[in-house]
């Protein structure tokens, strides 16, 4: 998975597709994370 986010993951898209055997795992590439949470709203709920 390379789109993983707070939305899909509140939603239980993800627990679904692991239930469902679509995937077998997620990672991220540190700088890339960073860019996406830092600023946007969603991650500053929690």
């Amino acid at each position: 998975m390379a789109n993983l986010s707070r939305n899909i993951i509140d939603s239980g898209e993800v627990k679904n597709m692991i239930g469902q055997k679509e995937f077998r795992g997620i990672t991220s590439n540190s700088t890339i994370f960073e860019k996406v949470i830092t600023g946007n709203a969603i991650y500053d709920q929690r």
